[in-house]
């Protein structure tokens, strides 16, 4: 491991960056895997958003291949699943913020998060198959939900990797933004973000999720449950008074309860 961390928190109000700074190419190591477990263990209670971001050249050039001569493979995959696993069920929106070349580890961490800025320099893919593997953290089923089975069974099967603009007309990235402007509105959207009513977020969260993974009727299933409780919240009274007093036009000052 490095004498500075690789992996680090800064706030900005109520938004937390989660960086991830390791030497030269962003590699991933089981010595990064336990610096992001532990970053996100420290994930303060009173975040609001959470912005995923790197720095450096690249924003991740993949495993770093010496590990798979060393590491169990199937305790492997469940390690990197369950940390993609665990950003997609933190209690606050996610964006990741790529800058530059993402491959394999680095692409399937960015799908955890709810949303993906690229900038318009970026570069993707999921390299896995050019050396005899296949994505271990979700990544090949997480492609399928964005992009199609059509479109992510050829960035799979082939290693290819993709332009960011092609990949943002896939649907895998959400928004292209000139490099020079990608942090800085990233940035303003993470805000805008933790501004909103957080925990009515969290349940339409869970209910993008759902249906996602299990289809609409099983997400129409557990909507009064989940929603239901929102409409009496703090945030739905703050919400209704603004309405009622400044109109529609008016930005309530929720507080995320």
């Amino acid at each position: 491991m490095t004498d500075q961390p690789q992996v680090r928190l800064e706030r900005a109000g109520d938004v937390i960056e989660l960086i991830w700074a390791a030497p030269r190419l962003n590699l991933f190591t089981a010595a990064v895997a336990d610096e992001f477990e532990s970053a996100l263990g420290l994930l303060p209670d009173d975040a609001r958003a959470l912005l995923f971001r790197a720095e450096g050249t690249v924003f991740c050039g993949g495993v770093k291949v010496q590990e798979f001569t060393v590491l169990d493979g199937t305790a492997f995959s469940r390690r990197l699943l369950a940390l993609v696993q665990r950003i997609e069920s933190l209690p606050v929106p996610t964006i990741a913020v790529v800058h530059a070349l993402n491959l394999t580890i680095g692409l399937e961490l960015a799908l955890g998060c709810d949303f993906i800025w690229a900038s318009e320099q970026a570069r993707m893919g999921m390299v896995e198959a050019t050396v005899g593997i296949a994505p271990a953290a979700g990544g090949t089923q997480r492609l399928a939900a964005r992009a199609g089975i059509g479109r992510a069974a050829e960035m799979v099967l082939t290693g290819a990797i993709y332009d960011a603009d092609e990949l943002a007309r896939w649907g895998v990235v959400d928004r292209l933004v000139p490099a020079a402007d990608l942090l800085p509105l990233a940035r303003e959207f993470a805000a805008r973000l933790a501004a909103g009513p957080t925990a009515a977020s969290n349940v339409s969260r869970a209910l993008l999720r759902t249906a996602r993974d299990r289809g609409i009727a099983a997400a129409d299933a557990v909507t009064p449950e989940l929603a239901g409780p929102i409409l009496t919240s703090d945030d739905a009274a703050i919400g209704i008074k603004s309405l009622l007093e400044a109109g529609p036009g008016a930005q309530p000052r929720f507080t995320g309860r």
